[in-house]
């Protein structure tokens, strides 16, 4: 879970600690806000996904231009292959050199083992947080 600011922080802290103990906890919140606010909430979410998507794409084929990537197909889940740029381990480097915990690749399958997964849902202040930070690496 990203938190971008001290409000967030403090609304997670006081009201989502049983979230903290579950798999996929966000992922359970999101029915619920969806039946309770209908086709607007998920109209807005599936908007800041897509923005999320346009930004980077945009830099996937500009700035990451060496990252081979694979497109959101039907999803929020991009796939990154840093091999080109000699970064066999990628979840492993981006933890040690940026503090930044991603999926290990290995959990997702031995078939995309040299893939990253990349998910495009994160709040787009992170995203662009995280494009900034590895633009620099790449």
């Amino acid at each position: 879970m990203i938190l971008t600011n001290p409000d967030d922080l403090e609304l997670w802290m006081r009201n989502a600690e049983w979230s903290e103990h579950q798999t996929v906890t966000i992922g359970a919140i999101a029915p619920t806000a969806g039946y309770d606010c209908g086709p607007a909430w998920f109209e807005g979410v599936m908007a800041y996904i897509e923005r999320n998507i346009t930004l980077v794409n945009e830099q996937m084929h500009t700035r990451f231009a060496k990252v081979r990537y694979v497109e959101p197909q039907g999803t929020y889940i991009a796939w990154l292959d840093f091999s080109p740029l000699g970064i066999r381990d990628p979840a492993n480097y981006f933890f040690k050199n940026d503090n930044v915990s991603l999926t290990d690749r290995l959990e997702c399958s031995q078939e995309r083992a040299r893939l990253l997964p990349y998910e495009l849902r994160h709040a787009l202040p992170a995203t662009g947080r995280l494009l900034r930070t590895h633009g620099r690496r790449t």
